[in-house]
Parts: structure tokens; C-alpha cells; sequence
């Protein structure tokens, strides 16, 4: 099998278009905002916005769709989705291997704010790293549209090891499909990715494949971490 297309992308924080009532929302404040808390959040976010280790990238691969056994084959490599996944899959042709990563400093500046006793600042700084990781996949996913698009191809959204049936330890299968080190992200024994704020996954790329943009629907997994998950 050959790769068609890879790409790594680089982010700056205004790119993101991020609303910091987003922020706010994860806190679970719906109204009567204290002005502090805003205060906050506006601090916080001026001082990560010049971090320049937002990054994404993709992979664009061959696929075979093994559908007795509700599996994807990549390069030989085999990826066990579960049934619920698999049918997102159904039609693809190829398949996009994704990462993006809010980079380490969000990460450290969470932490070290912690240990100085600010819990709160800390907190918020976690949410926002959250908020950042998940708008650069979602930048990237809209690359890898993109460039499908221009061949006439579509694509689904992004799922990913640990999603529904799909066990997260296939997440050692699907880095081994991308270059080391690709966008600074490696993974532990326990496939953690490092930095933490960071996730992967795999989109279908078909002329025929279908996007689901609320797949929670379609799962029965009610105890599932990420049902309901919001995609902003």
C-alpha cells in the first residue's frame, strides 16, 4: 500500500477561533458569571495564546475493510474497531491517520499552577488546553476534508481508540503507521499519549462513505466517557 498524502500543520491560538464562553460552559456556569472567574480566563489566555506548539497532522493510507470481522487493515496492520465503529467505516476507500496536540506548555503551566496552590487557575488551564486540542483536530479533520474534496472524495468524522468497543491500546497500531515522533506526540507502555493534551484517530475517506456528526446515536454503550461528547 502506498501513502498518498501526509501533512504536519502548524496552529497559532487566534486561528482557533475559540469563544471563551466555551470555556465557561465546561465549567458548568450557564449565567451569573463571577467578573473574577472572567478575569480568569481572560488572564489565562493571554498568557498560553503565544504558545507555538499547537500541531496537527495527518496521514492518508490505504484501507481494506475486513467486514466478517468488523476490522480495518492498514499496511497489514490490523485495527479491531467493534462492530459500532466499524459500520462508520463502511464504503471507505482510504483512511486519514489524525493527531493534534495543545503541545507541553499547557500541560506544565496547569500543573505548576497547582503546586503554587492555585487551584482554580490551574483548573481553568486545563479546560482551556482541553478546548484548544479538540478545535486543532477539528482544524486538521477540516484539511484532510479539504483535500479529499479536491478529488472528489468524502470523508467521515473522526473516531478513535478508545471509542465505543474500540480498544484504546490499538492506539501502539496506529502510531506505528505514522512517522516517529509525528507532531511531537509519542505514547507511554499504556498507549497514554504524551503530551497530554493530544488525541488521534482515523477518519474513512470514500466516494460513498457517509458523515455522522452525532455518532453517540448509533452506539448502545451508555456508560461510554465520551457519549454526548461536544463538539465544538
Amino acid at each position: 500500500m502506498v501513502t498518498t498524502d501526509i501533512d504536519k500543520l502548524n496552529f497559532c491560538y487566534k486561528d482557533l477561533n475559540i469563544n471563551p464562553e466555551i470555556i465557561v460552559n465546561l465549567m458548568g456556569y450557564t449565567n451569573d458569571i463571577p467578573p473574577e472567574m472572567n478575569q480568569i480566563i481572560e488572564n489565562e489566555i493571554e498568557a498560553i495564546s503565544t504558545t507555538d506548539e499547537l500541531r496537527g497532522g495527518y496521514v492518508i493510507k490505504d484501507v481494506k475493510l475486513l467486514n466478517a470481522n468488523a476490522q480495518l487493515e492498514v499496511d497489514n496492520v490490523r485495527f479491531n474497531v467493534g462492530n459500532p465503529t466499524w459500520k462508520f467505516y463502511e464504503h471507505s476507500e482510504q483512511v486519514a491517520l489524525i493527531v493534534s496536540t495543545a503541545g507541553e506548555f499547557i500541560s506544565e503551566r496547569s500543573s505548576q499552577l497547582m503546586k503554587e496552590g492555585l487551584l482554580l487557575e490551574g483548573y481553568i488551564v486545563d479546560i482551556i488546553g482541553s478546548v484548544i486540542c479538540e478545535k486543532v483536530a477539528i482544524k486538521t479533520w477540516e484539511r484532510v476534508k479539504a483535500v479529499c474534496s479536491s478529488k472528489n472524495k468524502n470523508v467521515t468524522n473522526r473516531y478513535y481508540p478508545g471509542y465505543c468497543e474500540w480498544d484504546v491500546i490499538e492506539q501502539h497500531s496506529l502510531f506505528s503507521l505514522l512517522p516517529e515522533n509525528f507532531c511531537d506526540i509519542h505514547l507511554t507502555d499504556s498507549a497514554l499519549m504524551l503530551p497530554t493534551k493530544s488525541v488521534s484517530g482515523i477518519i474513512g475517506i470514500g466516494r460513498n462513505v457517509v458523515y455522522r456528526e452525532n455518532a453517540c446515536k448509533h452506539c448502545k454503550k451508555v456508560d461510554c466517557i465520551y457519549r454526548h461528547k461536544k463538539h465544538y
